[in-house]
């Protein structure tokens, strides 16, 4: 499996601009637009004109070697042409634009050096990669910072609150990047579910999903054996004597960065939902967590999401249905659903 890691390298001077109008040189129409959507998130999440680029460059390989997939220095950024994960690594070298910057981490820092102890110390291959390139001290604390701040700040709010079974450093990690780098950023409101609503009767087999229908105000309960029967979206109640047939749900939300998103659906001006861990480094992966889209704001162009509360490792299905987003899940032998 190929690791990629991070580096820093020095190149030539040009003039410098502010991240939204940063030059993208050697990327597809595309991947330029994916480039330039992240430019402009953090540009807002860490607060407008805060650091400057010379350009941003795509290129086959970086200094020779296959391990590195990014590169920031002297106000460039590098990224590879065939990283399968571009803006993540963008948003991580942008996370190194701000230490070096605005000069942090130079000196000791406990938080950082003791996650840069844990991320330089392992069997695995992307450790043992990692520690070719950054044999100093301070050069492993901010890589430490930039692997964390890399997950973008809807995550790591998320992380604020841990979840049973995560590791404190997270959220002590988290709450040192609001206060350093992603200042400006204001999450999305905080979800306010609905009424959960309850299957008022009881199926044939086992539940299967819950899907939107073509009638206004009705979902289709499917069952493992194949069958389906209509209900009422609001109450519960069964609605034989409607002919619903399942629609797909809808499938386009907005970005949710540093989210392993392992379900969304919505659409991309809101609402929204998704559920899904986030990758840690030597912290393993969070506990997965349920998050509600709205339409963008200032503060996050692409679309605010916010973390709901107590759904830490829930095991519900998400669906769309009447333009809005929905939960379902079971409870013994009870089908419940509820808007997001």
């Amino acid at each position: 499996m190929r690791r990629w890691v991070p580096a820093v390298w020095l190149v030539a001077c040009t003039p410098h601009f502010d991240l939204p109008d940063a030059p993208i040189v050697g990327a597809s129409p595309a991947l330029r637009a994916q480039l330039r959507a992240e430019l402009a998130a953090f540009d807002a999440a860490i607060g407008p004109g805060r650091i400057v680029l010379r350009e941003v460059r795509v290129v086959d390989q970086i200094g020779g070697d296959d391990d590195i997939a990014g590169g920031y220095r002297n106000e460039r950024v590098h990224l590879r042409l065939d990283d399968p994960m571009p803006t993540f690594t963008l948003r991580h070298e942008l996370c190194h634009a701000v230490h070096v910057q605005e000069d942090l981490l130079r000196d000791a820092h406990p938080l950082f050096d003791l996650a840069a102890a844990g991320l330089f110390t392992g069997d695995d291959t992307y450790v043992a990669a990692l520690g070719g390139h950054y044999r100093s001290a301070r050069r492993q604390r901010t890589e430490a910072m930039a692997s964390f701040c890399e997950l973008g700040p809807t995550a790591l709010d998320a992380l604020l609150t841990p979840c049973p079974g995560e590791a404190p450093l997270a959220a002590d990690l988290a709450a040192w990047m609001f206060d350093h780098v992603y200042t400006a950023f204001e999450p999305g409101p905080p979800p306010e579910p609905g009424p959960v609503v309850t299957l008022d009767g009881w199926l044939p087999s086992t539940f299967e999903q819950v899907s939107g229908s073509t009638v206004p105000g009705v979902v289709v309960v499917a069952t493992v054996d194949g069958r389906s029967s209509p209900w009422d979206l609001a109450t519960g109640a069964r609605r034989d004597a409607l002919e619903a047939e399942p629609i797909e749900s809808a499938f386009s939300p907005p970005p949710l960065r540093g989210i392993l998103r392992v379900e969304e659906v919505g659409w991309r001006e809101g609402p929204a939902a998704a559920r899904g861990p986030m990758f840690l480094h030597h912290l393993g992966n969070s506990a997965s967590r349920l998050f509600v889209g709205t339409a963008p704001e200032p503060t996050c162009p692409d679309g605010c999401w916010a973390p709901v509360e107590g759904s830490c490792d829930g095991d519900e299905q998400l669906f769309t249905a009447d333009g809005a987003v929905y939960r379902a899940w079971t409870e013994g032998l009870a089908v419940r659903w509820q808007a997001l």
